[in-house]
């Protein structure tokens, strides 16, 4: 297992391959990432996470968190511009619904 935690301009923190189920002894990975996610904002620590990782993305307001209206925006007219309206509902899942960027 790997763990790197950088506090620069924002937080690095790699876990790569690491999936645990919750325990008597330990909490779940999606109340970890909860947690860890909640932590960072009440400090006011920057961070971003790779959308393919584990993480508690059910976080109110977490994309506006990580990115500012600006750049969620333009993500959204790009993906518009790319994808025509029935591609969109293709590559369209519940990951896109959550964090409201369909």
């Amino acid at each position: 297992m790997l763990i790197k935690i950088k506090l620069l301009k924002t937080t690095k923190c790699y876990a790569p391959g690491v999936i645990w189920r919750e325990t008597k002894k330990i909490i779940s990975l999606k109340d970890y990432a909860k947690l860890m996610m909640e932590a960072l904002q009440a400090n006011n620590i920057a961070y971003t996470i790779h959308w393919g990782k584990n993480a508690y993305w059910e976080l109110p307001g977490l994309l506006a968190y990580m990115f500012d209206a600006d750049s969620i925006t333009r993500w959204k007219d790009i993906r518009n511009q790319l994808l025509s309206k029935e591609m969109r509902k293709v590559f369209s899942n519940q990951f896109i619904q959550t964090l409201g960027i369909q």
